[in-house]
């Protein structure tokens, strides 16, 4: 097979309709095999029905595995991508307001004004916000703001 995880994935999982089972076990190899059998083990073991005793040597070979990983600092750059492409519409929205507004809370300075109408805007806006008085409620604040 030509290495697709997703596909063998699915299959592992139940997910794949006939024809796409008829095609994965059509193109399995001795990898795909191997791949899927440490799949199911691990998928065994986080939902406590391991069948392979774990040997001695595991947790000192993981406990390497894990000390070799990058240090959360070196993680961060990865949480700034998924923030940056999953929110940024949303704060240059709330942005741009702030820029059109202009307001200033009158008893915070320049800097928590801005940070205050940007939560006010993103709880006024937030399109997962189904309760309609809740809607209501953050409208009339970001209005009166």
């Amino acid at each position: 097979m030509s290495r697709n995880y997703e596909a063998l994935s699915a299959f592992l999982d139940g997910e794949t309709n006939d024809f796409e089972t008829r095609r994965v076990l059509r193109d399995l190899d001795r990898d795909d095999l191997a791949t899927l059998g440490r799949w199911q083990r691990a998928s065994d073991a986080l939902h406590g029905h391991a069948s392979v005793a774990v040997p001695a040597s595991f947790n000192a070979g993981l406990s390497q595995a894990l000390a070799a990983e990058p240090k959360p600092a070196c993680r961060a750059g990865m949480m700034h991508g998924f923030v940056e492409q999953t929110s940024n519409v949303a704060l240059q929205q709330a942005i741009d307001a702030l820029c059109q507004v202009m307001p200033k809370y009158p008893t915070l300075d320049v800097r928590s004004t801005a940070l205050k109408f940007i939560a006010v805007y993103l709880k006024a806006n937030n399109p997962r916000l189904r309760a309609p008085h809740l809607k209501h409620k953050y409208g009339a604040k970001l209005h009166d703001f």
